[in-house]
């Protein structure tokens, strides 16, 4: 129905668009106001760009398209043409309030041509010319002007036509227009000019000529000019259509010019009104629904039934403009439905609308601006099939050819894009899909002009939006430098006003925002109908209500947080119940409450409450309780990201940067962005790129109907179903059903990486609006890491290294916190910080969880989640559910490991006993979570402000005792942990004088290597240490050693002390803080006693961890890990001592290097020798010899002996009569092994030895060789105890424990199964290989022996010979750098001190004063050298005079023992000499002057005791009680001695207040006790000084004291026989000597150990492994006379026992028995005691060892065999000999 424009219900109202008279009162809206009604009318006409125009007048004005320039793109303008709107006028455009206009004002409808002209208003008087310039009419043209001679300037205007100048053409109508006017030429003549231009064929060109006459018209004439006949005959001659005046000019123009009557304004204004405004006769949706209707079933039918072509949009929006014109729908209400039905179509018909959309005159031009050249990146959002003028409009997908071209254009421009974004940084990502400025800086001056606003002729400024929106449109450019968006703002304002709606409170509560809205205003800004910014002020809610939705969202994010930790959740439905009713009470009725509140029910059913609110009231109310509108910007932000409009999502994210903090869900989206940019640098880095089968769909299983049996029939799966939406894509759940974003297009403004370079501006750009949020996505997380493993491999160089470091320090790395429960990404995250450094690995973790980046407010909610996580975890665990405990709390640790590690820490040094847990729920954690784990432990260790000892300074805090515990235990426990890191924190402290983390590897070292380091040996395990590797190893058995069992983890450990260079680096640093710890600043106020502990804590540890190198390297890779003797000494130095105790075994080793090759050289020569016999026809033995020979073999093999060694022991038996303890050096000459010789005088010093005193000797003090002889002092420093001593027995002790062992294992047939007695069979074989090493061990050590013992023979006799008259100095010189140094080091260290000290006596050395070294070490200084020690080293130094006081009183007891022992055999042992000349004795110390000697020696003992008792020092008295409890067995001896001591050591007891020292005083008075029995007079110690006592004969009663001295003759004084010294305990003196056996029962009594019960069981021992012990009944009648020869044999050196032969099983054993049966024969024979039956069976196994060694080195005499054997019972060696001759016989 047409609408009848003569009808009205109101009278004609003027508004404020009618006149501009600066009413500010809004008009009512009407739709067809908008541009979109009008723009159908002149959208042909806009295409024509001409500048010049006004923007007064009707049509478009104003320049439009600018002049892009040369080259450069701009967006193609629609040339279709839409029909004109059948209205006589049409009005201005009207402008919305509120909303910018950016679009030009609407052409008027030019008015019917036919209409009267109005006549003209009188005309004002003209006013006089002006001065005018002419180019072309000129002068001289004008003064011959003709009608037929105006060819001049008919051939200027074709010309300019061919030109296509169009300034040219209007400035001749210009100059024609004001020479007419001025009267130059006629008006006729001008008109008459313009129309044969305006009509020449020849002018035809691109230029419209009329219109651009009409603009000269429009810009030259002024209102007098245009009132004046002369301008209308003018016209009127030149022919211009009126059509064409009536359509360009606007009204006063036309008026002026008399076209038009002077009511033509007017009546424009009323035909706009009736036909815009009158509301009750136009056809709106309520009233007329027909052509809504039609418009409806267009679209649905349309859209169902054709596929989206051109030619079907272009159909579709004809018909859509007809029913526009049929049914005069209003053009605003047409798009309204037609953007309602595209958002319910969206998905399906996406193609459809937006071609629909393209081809429809709504679709908004481009703007263009003068003078600006811009330049794109030669595609744009909207896809080329919905593009009329690409090729592809016929289509709705683009072809492949399409595809390649598109590919090429985006290539480059991610090419200049990521250049772009290095210039200007994170601007770049604005400019994509954008029109940037090209000549910015040309045209940056006209960007800065205000915009002036237009005013009317009321002088009220109009079109206001329109300036505002220029204004912004510079603003833009200026900022951007690139061409502000285009868009349809009418659009986006009907768009927006459906969005307020639904944010409003005109709302129902049932009216909710529908997402499909905001998908399509998403798309339509992605596509460019409209622009954001036109959009966005509609949007809920306004910018100034963000920050209480910022606040807001914030309290929600809390709350999830809250929730999600252990036991923040809701509480449990039963702990929230109230108390329960008790059932068995009794109904008491209605309760009174529901009585009043039904009452209260009742009362409210009347009108009003007592508020008195009214119904009314109430329902306002309710429909004030709206729910809270949807937020629309945030829901348009994720629209649009998903869509892919990067520059707005980017603009909406720069004013809002907290939505991603509090959106768990919008990282998303930009993760979604972020992997298409990485997809092709991640390509060649992505694992299995090449194996497309991995992803390839298994078969299924089919039916199996028909099938052949054995035949498996499969199938292909189904197909998965595919569905679009509006969402992010979303793989298939389970139900079947993958869901992808519904526009394929969304990445064509997306730009990819193109290398590694692109990867890292990604990340310092768009990357940062989600941060550490990437850990959201692990799979983001894991390209990022691959491509950066990937770039390392590629480009190792150091500023990759560098950036790649940068970039996992503030990002990859702590975005692990943020990922949940995937060891995946955590292991490939390991990868990539594998291939860095330590170090830099760490201060990573440290910028993790300490630096800036753990107080971001993501990392920092999952640290407290991670923390209370894992604090869940551990207070449940037990050892009952490790397992799942261990789980649990490694899923914790798979994102933070070091917030686990922090708090089970905590509670570790809290709790110690949650090591073992802890430990064993490590078993589940990633390699990350084991580095992170060595990180946490040196912070906790490295953490400052904690005391590390406790209160005393002495004892390790708690805290540090755990993790030193923790550290051990873990890195044994997982082979993945390497404890460098751990040992160089260590080494760092060490050097910086922080010795307590030594508690750290003292842990370590003991827990992976099995060594402990609080090994004390006491004297069986002493002696057994001096054995070789496999006695050693069965001894620290004893002590708890259990390296055997940690070689792999020992192995691990010394890998990471050696692969870093940190063994010698440890080493020396240990050794260094040993010396310089007393010296720190800290020290200087500590106590003695602190001191002297941590010292020694030092050097225990220092010890432990020389023994474990020593233990798992060899001597070659220990000496190129550790520097050697010299350069410790010098280098770094270290004392002497220290130096050569680390050195030592490899100075051992290159000695038996070259001796090793030195006897091969001897073996070959000797072969070469004896084959040079052979053939020189040399005799041979006789066959009886050899028969002899080889019986004798024969039965050495049956008794495990060697017949050279018997043959060589029975040659020397037969050739000597006397025994020899102490081997001469003639005797062992002939089996050492030859130096080099110079002079024919073969040097003493070994090869290895001598230029080891060569580098020595300048770096050793320069008046140390006037003191002391340098081959002794490094002789000495490098033997050990092995060197010096093998005590065999201790073999045949632990060889007779394995073969018990192996017999049990034998007898053992509880478990008989195939499993037992294969389990069997491995112990007896691993058995019997411990007795193989254990007797081909004793051997080995025996020749290592000899060797040695050979070699220092052959150097004793140089050692000494310069220092003749220099006594003195040399024995202070060797107690001060031998003897005491190396006495304080260890116990075996003390023993070998002892030993050295007997062989220099026993072998003579010339030079050596064994006495005066004696006196000088048991001097008064021994109350200051206790005081100096520590408690360890006072116990080294008590176990060495332990072992000197007991060979002293074997001394002292006996006068022939001492002769024998302290002058020699041949009576030439220089050390009790008491004059020397020329190096030979002349005079000894006599017996009685070596027993006052002695008791002097006692004397000063028992002052230095007493002086350290008193004193009241600690360290005194704690150094006294270790010493005398080392010595109590030898000391105190005298009565008056022994009663001070114990006095003295009761009153500390008792009034002791250090509890330490009083406890360690009551030990000591027990053992003193014990002893006091044995306590002799002073007169039976030592004989008087009175000269006149007469010496009385030698006895042979081996009592510790001299016979009871007689009155001499001549004396008359007679003696008090009541006196106390006449009245000795109870002792048994017999004949002068304590009967021991007497004794012995008592002191058994007492609690004391037997001393002869022991002597039996060390004989059974000695005598054979398997033998049953001698009857000890006998014992008992041991006679006095077996004293002598028990002490003969005290000072026979260090021994050797022969070891049983190896265990063989056809053994025959009779042999054996039938000779001790004769020894046994022999005993009764000879009338033997039980002692000398055991002396017996050692003289058989002294000639065997004879026999043995005699086959390695035949020139071995018996004499060094005797002197190396351990006579058990103590027999003299006289008495050895005479039995050994009785027996030789048998032994044979």
């Amino acid at each position: 129905m047409a609408p009848n424009y003569g009808k009205r219900k109101r009278g004609d109202r003027n508004y404020s668009q009618d006149s501009h008279d600066g009413s500010n009162r809004p008009s009512p809206h009407w739709p067809g106001n908008l541009n979109l009604a009008q723009q159908n009318q002149h959208h042909s006409q806009m295409q024509n760009g001409r500048g010049g125009r006004r923007r007064s007048r009707g049509g478009q004005g104003g320049n439009q398209s600018g002049s892009p320039s040369t080259g450069l793109n701009s967006q193609p303008s629609s040339t279709r043409t839409s029909p004109t709107i059948s209205h006589a006028m049409s009005p201005p455009s009207l402008q919305t309030r509120g909303l910018p206009e950016n679009k030009p004002p609407v052409q008027k409808r030019p008015p019917n041509p036919n209409d009267a002209p109005a006549p003209n208003p009188a005309t004002p008087p003209k006013a006089p010319a002006s001065e005018y310039y002419y180019q072309y009419i000129t002068e001289e043209l004008v003064q011959s002007w003709r009608r037929d001679q105006n060819q001049v300037i008919m051939e200027q205007a074709v010309e300019a036509c061919r030109e296509d100048d169009a300034m040219a053409l209007s400035t001749m109508f210009q100059e024609l227009l004001r020479s007419g006017l001025d009267g130059r030429i006629s008006p006729e003549d001008a008109g008459s000019a313009i129309k044969d231009i305006l009509s020449n064929e020849a002018s035809i060109g691109s230029l419209d000529l009329p219109s651009v006459f009409v603009d000269s018209i429009s810009t030259t004439l002024d209102q007098a000019d245009r009132q004046s006949p002369k301008a209308m005959a003018l016209i009127a001659s030149s022919g211009v259509p009126p059509a064409v005046l009536l359509g360009e000019l606007d009204g006063t123009e036309l008026i002026d010019l008399g076209l038009v009557r002077g009511t033509f304004i007017r009546m424009q204004t009323r035909k706009t009104t009736g036909l815009l405004y009158r509301q009750a006769n136009y056809n709106l949706l309520r009233e007329e629904t027909e052509g809504y209707s039609k418009l409806l079933t267009e679209y649905f039918t349309t859209s169902n039934s054709s596929p989206p072509t051109g030619e079907v949009v272009e159909e579709t929006f004809l018909r859509v403009k007809a029913l526009i014109g049929a049914f005069d729908l209003d053009v605003g209400r047409v798009i309204d439905i037609t953007l309602d039905v595209f958002a319910n179509l969206l998905v399906k018909h996406r193609h459809f609308f937006i071609k629909f959309l393209r081809t429809s005159s709504w679709w908004p031009t481009a703007e263009s601006f003068d003078n600006i050249k811009w330049r794109d990146q030669g595609f744009g959002s909207l896809p080329s099939w919905a593009s009329p003028e690409s090729s592809q409009w016929d289509r709705w997908e683009i072809t492949e050819e399409e595809k390649e071209r598109l590919s090429a254009l985006r290539q480059l421009r991610d090419a200049e894009f990521w250049d772009r974004v290095r210039e200007v940084g994170m601007a770049a990502f604005f400019e994509l899909d954008g029109r940037r400025i090209t000549n910015y800086d040309a045209v940056v001056d006209q960007l800065d002009q205000k915009v002036i606003p237009e005013i009317d002729k009321a002088g009220n400024e109009s079109y206001r939006e329109k300036t505002v929106r220029k204004a912004e449109d510079l603003k833009w450019m200026k900022e951007t430098r690139t061409l502000p968006p285009s868009g349809n703002p009418d659009a986006a304002q009907l768009l927006g006003f459906k969005l307020r709606f639904y944010a409003s409170p005109a709302r129902d509560a049932s009216d909710t925002l529908p997402d499909n809205l905001i998908y399509l205003a998403a798309l339509l800004i992605k596509v460019g109908f409209i622009s954001l910014r036109d959009l966005y002020p509609h949007l809920y809610p306004h910018d100034d209500k963000m920050a209480e939705v910022q606040e807001k969202l914030m309290k929600e994010k809390a709350e999830r947080e809250k929730l999600n930790r252990p036991g923040g959740g809701a509480r449990n439905a039963l702990a929230m119940a109230g108390a329960l009713a008790d059932d068995t009470l009794p109904s008491m009725g209605r309760p009174r409450d529901f009585t009043s509140n039904r009452g209260a029910a009742v009362k409210s059913d009347g009108a009003t409450d007592k508020s008195g609110a009214t119904p009314a009231k109430v329902d306002e109310e309710k429909k004030d309780e709206l729910p809270e509108p949807t937020d629309q910007k945030i829901s348009l932000l994720k629209s649009l990201l998903c869509i892919g409009a990067i520059p707005e999502s980017l603009y909406m994210l720069g004013k809002f940067p907290w939505l991603p903090d509090v959106l768990p869900d919008l990282p998303e989206y930009i993760h979604r962005i972020a992997h298409h940019m990485l997809s092709k640098v991640y390509e060649p880095a992505r694992p299995l790129r090449d194996r497309s089968s991995v992803q390839a769909a298994k078969k299924q299983v089919a039916d199996q109907a028909g099938q052949p049996k054995g035949i498996l029939r499969l199938a292909d799966p189904p197909s998965r179903k595919t569905l679009r939406w509006a969402q992010l894509d979303r793989g298939d759940m389970g139900d079947g059903v993958a869901y992808r974003f519904y526009w394929d297009d969304w990445t064509d403004n997306v730009p990819i990486c193109q290398t590694v370079n692109d990867v890292f501006q990604l990340c310092g750009t768009f990357l940062n609006y989600s941060g550490v949020k990437i850990g959201q996505d692990p799979t983001l997380l894991m390209k990022l890491t691959r491509i950066g493993k990937k770039s390392l491999s590629d480009d190792p160089s150091k500023e990759n290294y560098a950036r790649w470091i940068d970039l996992s320090k503030r990002l990859l790395v702590p975005a692990l916190s943020l990922t949940k429960n995937n060891p995946g990404v955590v292991n490939e995250m390991f990868d990539l910080l594998k291939c860095f450094p330590i170090a830099t690995r760490y201060s990573i973790y440290a910028e993790w969880y300490t630096g800036q980046i753990s107080r971001l407010p993501d990392i920092k909610a999952a640290f407290d989640q991670a923390r209370a996580e894992t604090k869940d975890v551990l207070k449940r665990i037990s050892k009952d559910n490790t397992k799942s405990m261990a789980r649990a709390l490694a899923k914790v640790a798979y994102a933070s490991p070091g917030i686990v590690f922090s708090v089970a820490i905590n509670q570790m040094e809290a709790y110690d006993n949650l090591i073992e847990v802890v430990v064993e729920c490590a078993r589940y954690f990633t390699y990350l979570g084991y580095d992170v784990l060595t990180w946490s432990l040196m912070s906790a260790l490295g953490g400052r402000g904690r005391d590390r000892v406790q209160a005393d300074g002495m004892l390790t805090s708690s805290w540090l005792k755990a993790l030193s515990l923790f550290a051990g235990r873990v890195f044994k426990r997982y082979s993945v942990m390497s404890p460098s890191p751990i040992l160089q924190y260590v080494t760092n402290e060490l050097r910086l004088g922080n010795s307590t983390d030594l508690e750290v590897l003292e842990q370590i070292v003991s827990t992976m290597a099995g060594i402990p380091s609080d090994m004390t040996f006491n004297e069986a395990q002493t002696m057994a240490m001096a054995g070789g590797e496999a006695l050693q190893a069965q001894t620290l058995l004893q002590l708890g050693d259990r390296r055997h069992q940690s070689k792999l983890s020992a192995r691990r450990l010394m890998r990471s002390l050696t692969e870093p260079g940190l063994a010698g680096q440890l080493l020396i640093s240990i050794a260094q803080e040993r010396q310089t710890y007393i010296h720190h600043e800290s020290s200087n106020a500590a106590p003695l006693k602190v001191l002297g502990n941590n010292l020694d804590k030092i050097h225990q540890v220092f010890a432990q961890y020389l023994d474990m190198l020593r233990s798992n390297l060899s001597a070659e890779e220990f000496d190129a890990a550790i520097p050697g003797v010299v350069s410790l000494i010098s280098e770094f130095g270290i004392e002497p001592s220290i130096a050569f105790t680390i050195s030592r075994p490899s100075i051992a080793q290159a000695i038996a290097v070259v001796d090793s090759a030195a006897e091969s050289e001897k073996q070959s020569r000797r072969l070469s020798t004896e084959k040079a016999q052979v053939n020189g026809n040399v005799e041979v033995a006789d066959d009886s010899t050899k028969a002899s020979t080889d019986e004798g073999d024969k039965a050495a093999s049956q008794n495990g002996t060697l017949t050279k060694q018997e043959s060589s022991l029975k040659n020397e038996e037969e050739t000597s009569s006397e025994m020899k303890d102490i081997p001469q050096v003639a005797d062992v000459t002939s089996t050492s092994t030859p130096g080099p010789v110079v002079n024919d005088v073969p040097d003493p010093w070994h090869p290895v030895l001598k230029p080891l005193m060569q580098s020595l000797r300048p770096i050793l003090r320069e008046d140390f060789e006037s003191t002391l002889s340098l081959p002794f002092y490094t002789t000495f420093w490098t033997l050990a105890l092995h060197d010096m001593v093998v005590f065999s027995n201790t073999y045949e002790t632990e060889i007779k424990k394995h073969v018990t062992a192996l017999g049990k294992t034998n007898s053992d047939r509880t478990d008989l199964t195939t499993l037992g007695m294969k389990k069997k069979e491995h112990e007896k074989k691993s058995i019997n290989e411990v007795l193989d090493r254990l007797r081909g061990e004793m051997r080995t050590q025996i020749q290592a022996y000899q060797q040695v013992r050979t070699r220092i023979n052959k150097e004793k006799d140089h050692w000494f010979t310069g220092f003749v008259g220099k006594s003195e100095a040399l024995c202070n010189a060797i107690i001060q750098d031998c003897f005491y140094p190396r006495i304080l080091l260890s116990p075996l260290d003390a023993f070998y001190t002892f030993q050295m000290l007997r062989f220099l006596h026993s072998s003579g050395a010339p030079g050596f004063g064994t006495m005066r070294v004696m006196d000088r070490i048991l001097s008064k200084q021994l109350t200051a050298l206790m005081f100096q020690c520590t408690s360890r080293e006072a116990d080294n130094f008590g176990r060495f005079l332990n072992e000197l006081l007991k060979e002293l009183s074997t001394w002292h007891a006996d006068r022939a023992v001492y002769e024998k022992i302290a002058y020699g055999p041949k009576r030439n042992l220089p050390g009790f000499a008491k004059k020397l000349s020329a190096g030979k004795v002349v005079e000894f110390l006599d017996f009685e002057e070596f027993r006052r000697l002695m008791f002097k020696w006692h004397g000063n003992l028992n002052n230095a005791f007493k002086a350290c008792f008193s004193g009241g020092e600690y360290m005194h008295i704690r150094n006294a009680i270790i010493v005398l409890k080392a010595v109590h067995q030898s000391f105190p001896v005298v009565n008056f001695m022994g009663k001070s001591i114990f006095e003295s050591v009761t009153e500390l007891s008792e009034s002791e207040k250090r509890e330490d020292l009083k406890l360690a005083a009551t030990s000591l008075l027990g053992d003193l006790k014990r002893r006091e029995k044995a306590w002799v007079l002073p007169q039976a110690f030592r004989q008087g000084d009175t000269a006149s006592t007469a010496q009385k004969p030698v006895s042979r009663s081996t009592s510790i004291r001299p016979e009871t001295p007689q009155r001499d003759s001549g004396t008359t004084k007679t003696l008090n026989a009541a006196a106390a010294e006449f009245k000795p305990k109870p002792s048994n003196l017999t004949n002068g000597s304590a009967n021991n056996a007497a004794i012995g029962k008592g002191d058994a009594e007492d609690g004391e150990i037997e001393d002869t019960k022991m002597a039996d069981a060390e004989a059974k021992a000695d005598v054979e492994v398997q033998l049953t012990a001698p009857n000890k009944s006998a014992e008992s009648e041991k006679p006095a006379s077996d004293q002598v020869d028990e002490a003969e044999d005290k000072l026979s050196a260090p021994a050797v026992i022969q070891s049983a032969p190896p265990h063989t099983p056809h053994r025959d054993r009779r042999p054996k028995a039938f000779l001790l049966d004769q020894i046994s024969t022999g005993r009764h024979h000879l009338n033997l005691q039980p002692t000398a039956f055991r002396t017996c069976c050692q003289v058989v196994q002294i000639h065997i060892l004879h026999h043995a060694v005699c086959q390695t080195d035949p020139e071995t005499d018996l004499e060094t065999v005797i002197w190396i054997i351990p006579i058990q019972d103590k027999m003299a060696v006289d008495r050895v000999r005479k039995i050994s001759a009785g027996l030789k016989d048998l032994v044979i």
